[in-house]
């Protein structure tokens, strides 16, 4: 095994991934991490507002390879999650190869040489710079990262105080102001029920609405959290239940007459919590006029409940003005602000800012992708033109009702496959050929209009172009059907000289849940079974295993 380096740029999970699969799967332990914060986690490091957790149940959103059988709770809050990550790199040793406060604003590749010259500076103020050379890179900045702050009229005039909910103002005491909120999805319906507990009135303005689903989170109990840990294979079998009743959510999305039934169920139990939970003055407001899956779905612990508090008004409108002392909205309201909080998203069409990066012959990414229209990567992980260049989370690649986790672990093992002939020494470089990326984007593009993900409504998965970058247009599966094995025929690998080594699989003797993938993947391409077989299957599979797992939990 070579020694060469791997820069890792960000140390939150997908870095973290990265990192532990390289040394698990090839034995490379040859690398060096750079974090723009100032502690490694990422999304669950930078995001500490009140109630601050995940969407998707511990024992999946967590990776396969550490498994943590203790949680406390179904849903984990941000704390347990940031030890969580923690204590896998402290496991593989990766805090000591990591480098905080520095961000990468662009790279170099230089072809005669194999190498990537990379540079870096200073997050706060830019002050210093320097630069690193190595022959492989991973982009692992993730997709939530960078605040999204509308550019309203007047902001910089606000005597009050103003932050995102991203980076939360833990100096503010915000007991008895006035406190706007703009924004209500995933961040907002979390925080807005904690703070409303204590401030003195807020005023919460949204511009549209969003299918809520009722998230109760029980602790797990000590008896469930022993079977976890000491019953053989008991807590993969947990994680995996959760896994399949996910995914079969999936089945919503198709705009067929299945899918449409599979939405009404959808809808039908977000009108039924807001029918239970919510004040009757805020229903229509509440009540999304778009498809289900058009955005992802929120999730609410309490979220309507708190919105009968006699400090809380929901308003549906727009700001458009900031004064010193409040907010002017579009229908011509003039709202007292002695706070604004900002649950407005990320900013997550601007792919890989701020660097710039610039692959064979000079061709820098961002240009090339407005030359050809698209923001596209190969499986989202690699990209013509750019050799040994690798991202996570990139375009295509998310999921809008799994874990990113899972799509991470796919990615990065793809990556490891794609990077072994390099990593021996037999090879100098590995990048995809633009042909089939282009192919496998095309596939992509052409299926999307297929599904409620590119329905109409705004939404933070589509770009520029109008194109969806963002979703995976298929069962999360079949993302891992198509990366396990490296199609060397897409794939152009340098060599110093010509020994004939063409790249060996890596990886580990798939499990019972893989094999039992492939057969009912392999039964519906044959048609053996339908999809709607599939669905049935996946139901019974799932439920069957929840509600023993319930039972052990009571």
């Amino acid at each position: 095994m070579s020694d060469k380096q791997v820069i890792i740029i960000g140390a939150g999970p997908s870095g973290i991934c990265a990192g532990v699969q390289l040394q698990r799967l090839l034995g490379h332990k040859n690398v060096h991490f750079y974090e723009r914060s100032s502690d490694m986690g990422g999304v669950w490091f930078n995001n500490t507002y009140p109630g601050c957790a995940v969407d998707i149940p511990a024992h999946f959103y967590s990776y396969s390879f550490a498994l943590k059988p203790d949680w406390p709770k179904l849903f984990p809050v941000q704390r347990d999650l940031n030890d969580y990550f923690h204590n896998v790199a402290e496991e593989y040793d990766l805090l000591r190869r990591m480098t905080f406060n520095v961000e990468c604003y662009g790279m170099d590749w230089d072809q005669r040489r194999s190498l990537w010259t990379v540079r870096f500076r200073r997050t706060n103020d830019h002050s210093i710079t320097f630069e690193r050379e190595a022959p492989i890179v991973i982009c692992a900045i993730g997709k939530l990262d960078l605040p999204n702050i509308p550019d309203i009229k007047g902001r910089d005039t606000f005597e009050g105080v103003q932050f995102h909910s991203a980076r939360w103002d833990h100096s503010v005491n915000l007991k008895g102001k006035n406190v706007v909120v703009l924004g209500n999805g995933a961040s907002g319906t979390q925080f807005v029920p904690k703070i409303s507990e204590y401030v003195g009135r807020l005023t919460q303005i949204v511009r549209s609405a969003h299918y809520i689903q009722e998230r109760l989170n029980p602790h797990y109990s000590a008896l469930f959290q022993w079977i976890m840990k000491y019953i053989p294979g008991a807590c993969r079998v947990h994680r995996w239940s959760w896994y399949w009743a996910m995914e079969k959510q999936f089945g919503a999305f198709w705009m067929t007459e299945r899918g449409e039934r599979k939405r009404v169920d959808v809808a039908q139990e977000t009108w039924d919590y807001i029918d239970k939970a919510a004040p009757e003055k805020y229903k229509d407001i509440l009540r999304p006029d778009y498809l289900v899956g058009c955005r992802r779905r929120v999730h609410s612990n309490k979220y309507l409940e708190c919105l009968h508090r006699e400090n809380v008004d929901l308003i549906h409108d727009d700001v458009i003005e900031i004064t010193k002392d409040s907010v002017i909205t579009k229908a011509g309201r003039t709202i007292p602000a002695d706070a604004i909080i900002y649950a407005t998203g990320f900013r997550t069409q601007d792919w890989l800012w701020p660097m710039e990066i610039r692959g064979i012959d000079g061709q820098e990414m961002h240009e090339l992708w407005e030359k050809r229209g698209q923001v596209q990567a190969y499986y989202g992980t690699a990209h013509d033109q750019f050799p040994n260049w690798f991202t996570l989370y990139g375009p295509n690649t998310g999921s809008g009702h799994n874990s990113v986790i899972y799509q991470t672990e796919c990615q990065v093992n793809f990556l490891c496959r794609m990077l072994r002939p390099v990593l021996q020494g037999n090879a100098k470089s590995v990048v995809p050929k633009y042909e089939a990326q282009k192919k496998l984007n095309d596939r992509i593009q052409e299926s999307l209009p297929k599904l409620t993900f590119s329905a109409g409504c705004t939404s933070w998965f589509i770009d520029k172009f109008g194109r969806n970058t963002y979703v995976w247009p298929n069962y999360t599966f079949m993302f891992w059907f198509e990366t396990v094995k490296i199609k060397w025929s897409e794939v152009l690998v340098d060599y110093p000289k010509r020994s004939g080594y063409f790249g060996k699989e890596t990886g580990v003797l798939p499990n019972v849940f893989t094999l039992g993938s492939i057969v009912l993947l392999s039964l519906l391409v044959t048609g053996t079974v339908s999809s709607h077989s599939f669905d049935r299957v996946a139901e019974s599979a799932g439920e069957m295993v929840r509600q023993l797992s319930s039972r052990i939990q009571a």
